[in-house]
């Protein structure tokens, strides 16, 4: 599967036990640089001081928790090398460039000692994005409080003012700003904008470049206020322009309805705190319709609380059945399951695509195994790993690597992804459309079409 940078829906996977997360959210790759250019442009750039205490509680964790067991030389090497990144930004001389270094703590204090010409707080935030590119992992990453507080509003499904549109980085599309999707009822979706959409500029101003959350601020702003996306699209001739007004974007988790066949469906867009009890709750609404079978949708959705995934598989399988098996770093493997009493013996068809991932891949992958539901779509994304998530005091955040899972057939699924049962190629077309063809067949097999 080659690698996306996924969107404001932020693609997570939590792991059930603490605030951990198995994140396909890839939008946030760190092996890609900061925009230190744009950081040092304002003076207010980076928009807080990390603790000096931070790097080094990282660090620690890093080397006793972390999945992939790096050097400590390596560390400090790539430590040395990003801060070379920055002052190369700065157009500055690297004070560092040159020396060795056995320890990431040798190299941060060595920073902290030395006159780069930059704002130290800068110089520090440089220091944590080395410590977690040596990693070589691009799901453990350092989140500034206002990338924590973007992706902590999605799990919790917190509204806000904006557009409401699914983004991603297309590395196969020059990283060009791509629609993954507009939301339904949304002013994305009631101007016309389409999956597989260029965004080329935002109210004149170029999108190259720029990475998804210098993007998403730009597309959100007070309700009622208009923005302006210069539009690419297969089929255009030359570029179209969309004004939109901005709206309160109600975040949903869980939407359900049954279809004019009467088979049921529900989607399912992140797997959030809330999400396993809004599922049950969205399954009672639709159950005294007497429906002929349940589509579960999980395209589009990057993933969320393992905890959610399991709850909602468990409701299908019979109680204690294994959902995924969690292999830690050391190598130990330990099956988890669902507790839950409730069992919905319902037929079952999942719909997944490229961009289903993590908690998503569990869910779609304990059905197939177990044989619990026809699996339905294109192949999934490929995230077999967890991150514990810590947030810090000073409101930013990092998560980190420590453990991969298999499905419960002991399928590792990293780099791979899930397979469906049917392989059906949407194109462009919208998800819910008319033309929907992966929903028409989940719905043909449900009525023994």
């Amino acid at each position: 599967m080659n690698s996306k940078t996924f969107s404001i829906a932020v693609f997570i996977l939590l792991f059930v036990f603490s605030s951990s997360l198995c994140i396909a959210d890839e939008k946030k790759d760190r092996h890609e640089h900061p925009d230190y250019k744009k950081i040092l442009s304002d003076s207010n750039g980076l928009g807080f001081d990390p603790d000096n205490e931070i790097f080094y509680r990282i660090n620690n964790i890093i080397m006793h928790q972390f999945y992939g067991k790096p050097s400590e030389k390596e560390l400090a090497d790539s430590i040395v090398k990003e801060l070379g990144t920055l002052s190369a930004a700065a157009n500055k001389n690297n004070p560092l460039d040159g020396r060795s270094f056995e320890k990431p703590s040798e190299v941060f204090e060595a920073a902290l000692a030395s006159d780069f010409g930059i704002k130290s707080n800068i110089v520090k935030y440089a220091c944590v994005c080395g410590l977690f590119k040596g990693t070589g992992d691009p799901y453990s990453a350092f989140l500034t409080p206002a990338e924590y507080s973007s992706m902590m509003e999605s799990l919790q499904a917190v509204d806000f003012a904006g557009i409401g549109i699914y983004l991603e980085i297309d590395k196969d599309n020059d990283n060009m700003l791509t629609v993954i999707e507009p939301i339904e009822n949304t002013p994305s979706w009631r101007a016309g904008i389409q999956a597989g959409d260029v965004i080329t500029e935002i109210d004149g101003e170029s999108t190259k470049g720029l990475d998804i959350d210098m993007c998403s601020s730009r597309l959100r702003g007070p309700r009622g206020t208009s923005v302006v996306l210069s539009i690419r699209r297969k089929g255009f001739s030359g570029l179209r322009k969309y004004k939109i007004t901005r709206d309160i974007i109600t975040a949903q988790t869980v939407s359900s309805k049954v279809l004019d066949s009467g088979v049921g469906y529900i989607r399912i867009r992140s797997f959030g705190r809330k999400t396993g009890s809004d599922f049950r709750k969205a399954f009672s609404s639709i159950e005294g319709e007497k429906n002929k079978g349940l589509i579960i949708d999980l395209r589009n959705n990057g993933g969320g609380y393992v905890n959610a995934a399991i709850a909602i598989s468990g409701l299908f399988m019979k109680k204690g059945a294994p959902i995924i098996s969690i292999k830690n770093r050391d190598g130990k493997t330990a099956p988890k399951a669902s507790e839950l009493d409730i069992h919905y013996d319902i037929p079952v068809v999942i719909l997944i695509n490229k961009y289903s991932a993590s908690a998503s891949e569990i869910t779609a992958g304990a059905f197939q195994d177990y044989g619990r539901a026809r699996i339905i779509g294109d192949k999934s994304f490929g995230k077999g790993s967890i991150q514990n998530l810590l947030p810090l005091r000073d409101g930013s955040a990092f998560k980190v690597t420590v453990a991969h899972y298999c499905t419960p057939n002991g399928r590792d699924i990293d780099k791979k992804g899930i397979m469906p049962d049917e392989c059906i190629d949407m194109g462009s077309t919208k998800i819910g459309s008319p033309d929907d063809a992966q929903l028409k067949r989940a719905e043909d097999f449900l009525l023994g079409k």
